[in-house]
Order: C-alpha cells, then structure tokens, then sequence
C-alpha cells in the first residue's frame, strides 16, 4: 500500500534564490559558489529521506504552487509518495524557526505511523 505525505516548504524562495546565485558564481570559477555561500542543505529546511542500511536516500516529490503567495515563501507544498515497508525520516517546518523531525513508515491499511 502506498500513502502520501504533504510537506509545506517554507523558505523555498530562499532556496531557489540560493541555487540561483551559486550556480552564477560557480560558472565564473567552479566551486566558489559552495564556498562564498555555503551550501543548499543549510537552506532548504525540508525533505524526506529512505532510510537503508548503510545510508540515507532522498525522495523526490511533487511540488505545488498553488497556494503560494506572490515570493514563494509561504505556501508552497511539496506532495511525497510513500511505499509501505520503508522507514522514513522527515523534516517538516512547523514555522520560520521550528522544525519538526521525526522517522516514520507505512502500515499495510496505509497509514503514515510516526515512532
């Protein structure tokens, strides 16, 4: 069974705004953007991760514009499809400054079951 997880990407502005400007100055010399501006795990502030043996692998999901507002700061929810079987870990922002992270699965009615 297979279940889906709405992730509200706050700060998503900031993200593509940083991705942006790295990608710019690293065309001038390759690698300076990760040094000058850090780099884009310190912005984004939400995901969802498979959790394997040996590592983490993250999901990819389906981003939705919407309910944006007009910067893309607020609103912006991103749609993650879920097998029943895996363990997950996730990081949701709450809001500007909490974060909530937690592992998960899928139970076979295909419910999303927090541990």
């Amino acid at each position: 069974m297979k279940a889906s997880l709405v992730v509200e990407a706050i700060g998503h502005d900031l993200a593509q705004m940083h991705r942006l400007y790295r990608g710019k100055i690293d065309s001038a010399i390759p690698g300076l953007g990760a040094l000058a501006l850090g780099r884009e795990s310190e912005f984004v502030r939400w995901g969802i991760w498979e959790i394997l043996a040996d590592r983490r692998k993250l999901i990819y999901g389906r981003t939705d514009y919407s309910r944006a507002n007009s910067k893309g700061s607020r609103g912006v929810r991103i749609c993650y499809l879920l097998e029943s079987g895996k363990r997950y870990f996730v990081k949701a922002p709450v809001s500007w400054k909490r974060t909530d992270e937690y592992f998960c699965y899928v139970s076979e009615a295909g419910e999303i079951v927090r541990e």
